[in-house]
């Protein structure tokens, strides 16, 4: 501000020299908004009279060494003001305050003293800048507005790739509101095959061209990725950037509405090169590249729940604004042949095991109840313990007991069994019958080795003939006293 008063003073030195009574002009331009001077100055003799006017309206009085404000219309009051330091050096410039559109016209300066009167004239031009562009892209329409601008502006539309935009049917409206300053809105009326390839370009001019906004939109082809996959959302720059800012924003497809504002989770400062992600070690940008104008978003594993939804690009810098919306849906990993077969293997082989020993649970327990013994008294069994002293039934004198072998051999699917029958010789003692671990059992000719091989679908069963031949001997053995029942698990590894 000291500066622009310095140039504003020098200007003002200059006009002083002019002779008196002479008249001149002046144009000058201000910003709606802010604070305007007028220039204005004459050749000092005493005491001075100043008169501010535009056309026949007062705007500012001066005289006895003070300012006047009785006269003033109420549209200026409050808002002007002279350099009162500085009137007994020449300078009666206005300053107007906050000026408003309807401040601009032309203003007269009329200054008298001593040595006579003078009048000066200033054409006050006001503009509102253009502060930005908005854009939006629905089904089949994208728009274009921008507020709060002085003159009315004009906008233009284009495409990339190139595209006949004739055949692109558009409304532009311009409005003005209660102050004096325009609004315009574009709709361009898009076809279904354009809106996925094609970025759209709107851009706002000032009424002088002193002034071009540019914003862009483009919706890219929906995306799909695999969960927990590493993936990329591209996004670049239409034109090289300087000093911009790059803002990612996210919308869950599982929001309870599509018209929910997204929440950022990246920023990025070009000037900084600093970012902040609410995502943090989910989601990043590539440092190198985005200086570039690449500022495409690499997720690392990302959720099918949370991480589904809309994002939206968007790169910020002086009179520019570029958008780019991509549709993500993340899935679950298919699963694979391998694993489905694994999985199904598994579950088969668990239903073989279970059909297996049931099977033997059902051989070996009327085996068991047949030849169940009765406890013997306290001290160990004896023939008198017996109902009538009657020994226990069996074949050759001997008790005969069941032997199981279940034998697992290479493949998910294929189970052996071996039955056998044992029996202990008729004269032992039953003492050592009882001891555990007695080696006195001895196979008969009873039921044969058996194969049972279960089919992969659980359905088909049948039963073959093995040798012991096939059978590595790792073996665990487990004897149940209570029926005289010895059970050998072989492991074919």
């Amino acid at each position: 501000m000291a500066e622009t008063l310095g140039l504003w003073l020098a200007f003002l030195t200059l006009l002083g020299s002019l002779p008196a009574g002479s008249c001149t002009e002046a144009n000058v331009t201000c910003t709606v908004h802010e604070d305007c001077l007028l220039p204005c100055s004459f050749r000092p003799s005493g005491t001075v009279v100043i008169h501010w006017y535009k056309q026949q309206t007062p705007v500012h009085s001066y005289y006895y060494n003070r300012d006047q404000f009785g006269l003033q219309n109420k549209h200026f009051s409050g808002r002007t003001g002279l350099f009162n330091a500085h009137i007994l050096q020449g300078n009666a410039s206005l300053l107007l305050r906050r000026v408003k559109v309807q401040d601009k016209g032309r203003y007269k300066c009329y200054t008298s003293t001593r040595k006579g009167n003078q009048e000066m004239f200033v054409n006050l031009a006001l503009k509102a800048v253009i502060q930005s562009v908005t854009m939006e892209m629905g089904e089949g329409v994208v728009s274009c507005s921008s507020q709060n601008i002085y003159p009315a502006p004009g906008l233009t539309w284009t495409t990339d790739p190139a595209s006949s935009l004739g055949s692109l049917p558009n409304v532009t409206m311009t409005t003005v509101d209660h102050r004096g300053l325009f609004s315009i809105h574009s709709s361009l009326l898009i076809g279904s095959n354009l809106s996925s390839d094609h970025a759209y370009f709107c851009s706002v001019a000032s009424a002088d061209r002193s002034q071009v906004w540019t914003a862009s939109w483009k919706n890219q082809e929906d995306m799909v990725a695999v969960e927990d996959s590493e993936l990329c959302i591209p996004c670049v720059a239409p034109q090289p950037l300087l000093n911009f800012s790059l803002t990612w924003s996210f919308s869950s497809s599982s929001s309870s509405s599509s018209s929910e504002p997204g929440v950022v989770l990246l920023r990025y400062d070009s000037r900084s090169r600093e970012s902040s992600s609410l995502w943090e070690g989910r989601a990043d940008l590539d440092p190198d590249r985005v200086l570039e104008g690449d500022g495409s978003l690499r997720l690392h594993g990302p959720d099918s729940l949370d991480q589904s939804g809309t994002y939206v690009c968007t790169f910020s810098a002086l009179h520019s604004r570029h958008t780019v919306q991509t549709r993500l849906n993340v899935t679950t990993a298919p699963q694979s042949v391998h694993q489905h077969s694994e999985e199904r293997s598994w579950w088969c082989t668990v239903s073989s095991v279970a059909f297996v020993f049931t099977i033997i649970i059902l051989l070996a327990l009327p085996q068991c109840l047949s030849r169940q013994r009765v406890p013997a008294a306290a001290g160990g069994r004896s023939p008198a313990s017996r109902p009538n002293g009657s020994s226990p039934p069996n074949r050759g004198g001997a008790e005969e007991l069941l032997n199981v072998t279940a034998v697992h051999i290479s493949g998910p699917h294929s189970i052996q069994i071996s039955i056998q029958h044992l029996q202990t010789p008729p004269n032992q003692e039953e003492a050592e019958r009882d001891k555990p671990g007695s080696n006195n059992l001895k196979p008969t000719n009873g039921l044969p080795p058996h194969h049972v091989e279960v089919e992969e679908d659980a359905s088909v069963v049948s039963i073959k003939p093995v040798t012991l031949a096939t059978i590595q001997e790792t073996t665990t053995e487990v004897q149940d006293e209570g029926c005289g029942l010895t059970e050998k698990m072989i492991l074919n590894q």
